[in-house]
């Protein structure tokens, strides 16, 4: 890079979470709010808006753990959080939205003109990015408290191990190929074909490995390839 000593721009970060639900029988104040995040990295300027979000998250670290995004026919594909950034300086570009590559590049094109090529990003989690969180300090099969009667709401054990399973499924073959415009895929290998896992799929895959666990992979054969 030409800029920042070989550093290439550099990328001063704040980072808004949210806060986890709470678990169950917690209380917590009206206004309660989760720390704030600050730090920085650098990024080419020859890099794309992928990579300047993957750099972000990179360097804001665990707490950046809930983010995911993808990109699509060049704009951004999210619901975890949402993007501006200001060019530090005498610049007309304050709080723009970073949504697309056409907004990247805009970006880029007034930085490099600075003698400071630094921009300031600013990234906001969505307030519900976290409602599927596991609330801490619950007991096992607890899905739900009604407050005003003062009762758990359990699921039968087929559905709660139907409901697990599908979860491990999701988690094992998330699709993390920023171009691919799906969140969850079956891959072969790193050349293949990815092939969309619909929730008809990941219910009859779970369906399959909690009653048939020997049959499982014949049976996806099979009803991948029918599909």
């Amino acid at each position: 890079s030409e800029h920042n000593d070989g550093k290439g721009v550099k990328c001063v970060i704040t980072f808004k979470p949210t806060l986890p639900p709470p678990a169950i029988g917690e209380k917590r104040r009206s206004n309660a709010r989760a720390d704030i995040v600050k730090c920085s990295t650098h990024f080419h300027e020859n890099s794309s808006l992928s990579e300047l979000f993957d750099a972000a998250i990179t360097a804001i670290g665990a707490e950046a753990r809930f983010l995911k995004f993808k990109i699509v026919a060049k704009a951004l594909r999210t619901s975890s959080f949402t993007a501006k950034y200001s060019v530090p300086g005498r610049s007309a570009l304050k709080d723009m939205m970073l949504n697309t590559e056409d907004h990247f590049t805009e970006m880029i094109d007034e930085v490099i003109t600075k003698p400071k090529a630094e921009v300031k990003l600013e990234i906001v989690e969505s307030p519900d990015n976290r409602a599927s969180e596991t609330a801490v300090g619950g007991g096992e099969g607890e899905k739900e408290t009604d407050s005003r009667k003062g009762k758990k709401r359990q699921l039968p054990p087929e559905e709660e191990t139907m409901a697990e399973t599908i979860m491990q499924l999701k988690t094992a073959h998330h699709c993390s190929d920023r171009s691919c415009t799906s969140w969850t895929c079956f891959v072969g290998n790193p050349s293949a074909t990815h092939i969309r896992l619909t929730p008809l799929h990941l219910q009859t895959w779970a369906a399959a490995l909690v009653s048939h666990p020997p049959m499982v992979l014949y049976g996806l054969y099979l009803f991948l390839n029918s599909s």
